[in-house]
């Protein structure tokens, strides 16, 4: 099957490449740097140079199956009008881009979303039937999953899935990388008051949901996250107790919105997320207790 993914050379997309092509697919990627995306993909693919971001493809693609992964980092550093409004149109005008570009072919187009729709909701269990709030970040995801939607005017046929991803465990990059130094010494520790949940996935079960739902041929909202949400003070300390490091000491909200400004909001949301779709659909985890995910991607 001929399948196009945007956002390859990511965290997630390098992973779930390589399993597409396992599976006998021929893959396509978007990719801004070709010479780039050609040194870091481990899998065979035809690349296409162009910045989704900016401007559509150059002549319209026909494929069967579309992965739409770009988007740039919400915590790449501290937020300002330029940071937000990058943050905003890698996801929304690139989409509306990749729409463009794409021609009537396609019966599946899954996009990358976030938990961060949610925004901060204390004590609320969140399925993919709750609400978002007015935070920045959570409209950003509105608009990001509508826009996707917006592809149905030209293939109405066509089935568009949304993952709600939260935190990502993986060998080689993403949140561990940023933690993992400050842990390792023994001076990593909560945020705030640590009560705040968070939901996270290991990238194994990310990647397996996200075949699982184009396998099947399944639409709507997924949250890609694993089961078992803990609040930051029970991840800090298990990442401390696998890592056979002392937990240090927590960080003053005061402090984070000194360092980060508006983007500690969602350092400190509360999001207690449950994978209510991919379990009603029949997926099976296989991290679902956090301390042997962080073992198994530590180890690797």
């Amino acid at each position: 099957m001929k399948i196009l993914i945007t956002g390859a050379t990511g965290l997630i997309g390098k992973e779930l490449g390589k399993a597409l092509y396992q599976r006998g697919h021929k893959i396509t990627v978007v990719s801004r740097n070709r010479q780039k995306a050609k040194e870091q993909l481990s899998f065979p693919c035809d690349i296409i140079e162009c910045d989704l971001g900016r401007s559509p493809l150059k002549e319209k693609i026909a494929v069967e199956c579309v992965f739409h992964l770009m988007g740039e980092s919400v915590t790449a550093g501290r937020w300002n009008e330029n940071v937000k409004k990058e943050i905003r149109d890698s996801r929304i005008v690139s989409t509306r881009n990749l729409n463009q570009s794409l021609s009537d072919t396609v019966s599946f187009y899954l996009s990358s979303s976030g938990v961060g729709i949610y925004g901060d909701q204390p004590g609320v269990a969140l399925t993919e039937k709750s609400k978002p709030d007015q935070s920045f970040l959570s409209q950003v995801c509105v608009d990001w999953e509508n826009e996707v939607d917006r592809y149905l005017q030209i293939q109405p046929n066509a089935i568009t899935a949304k993952i709600r991803t939260g935190i990502v465990l993986a060998p080689h990059g993403g949140a561990l990388k940023k933690m993992l130094p400050a842990f390792k010494m023994g001076v990593g520790g909560a945020l705030g008051s640590g009560t705040q949940y968070m939901s996270w996935i290991h990238i194994d079960d990310l990647v397996g949901i996200m075949i699982h739902a184009f396998e099947k041929r399944i639409g709507g909202a997924f949250n890609g996250v694993a089961p078992t949400p803990v609040t930051n003070m029970e991840f800090s300390k298990t990442f401390a107790t696998v890592l056979r490091r002392p937990l240090g000491p927590s960080v003053p909200k005061i402090a984070l919105k000194l360092l980060f400004g508006e983007m500690a909001e969602i350092m400190l949301a509360d999001q207690k997320a449950y994978p209510t779709q991919a379990l009603n659909t029949g997926f099976q985890f296989k991290y679902t207790h956090l301390a042997e995910a962080l073992k198994n991607v530590l180890q690797k």
